[in-house]
């Protein structure tokens, strides 16, 4: 029996900042952003304390080049791709991981965008998605159902557990 793996993130968050566009040496577009996602906890002494997780996440081609010019500080988006671990060594020759999500769509949240990266607005109203392939169809329907249950979340106080 083959075992196979799976490797699978998905991230519902704000940008930090504003997402950064460079090219590879082959010409290549990369754009890097993080994002931010918080969750309620309860702290010792049972008060609700906030912890806010950072994601470094890296896109790669159109969508990259898309994420630059439609995405800006404080952006709500949503994020799938896989987890990648690297390494470096230091000026100090310490050996250091970090670990960030290789995305391979990006889904623009914010109702009409703004402006962003190259100065372009995208259209008022309409949720942007970017992503390297598939069918269009499916992408509306995930679209409008993550747009539904975005909309229709309870909070964390309303939750039985």
């Amino acid at each position: 029996m083959a075992f196979n793996s799976f490797n699978k993130i998905m991230i519902l968050g704000r940008l930090g900042r504003a997402p950064e566009l460079k090219y590879s040496t082959a010409g290549n577009p990369i754009t890097k952003f993080t994002v931010a996602t918080n969750e309620r906890l309860k702290g010792t002494g049972g008060q609700a304390e906030e912890h806010t997780e950072w994601h470094k996440v890296v896109v790669f081609g159109a969508a990259a080049e898309n994420c630059s010019k439609f995405l800006k500080q404080g952006s709500l988006v949503f994020v799938e791709g896989k987890l990648r671990t690297r390494k470096y060594t230091d000026k100090d020759n310490v050996e250091k991981y970090f670990t960030e999500v290789i995305s391979d769509t990006v889904h623009f949240l914010d109702a009409g965008g703004g402006e962003a990266g190259g100065g372009k607005e995208a259209p008022r109203g309409e949720e942007r998605s970017y992503q390297k392939s598939g069918p269009k169809a499916k992408e509306a329907e995930f679209n409008s159902a993550l747009s539904d249950a975005i909309k229709g979340a309870p909070d964390d106080d309303d939750l039985p557990f």
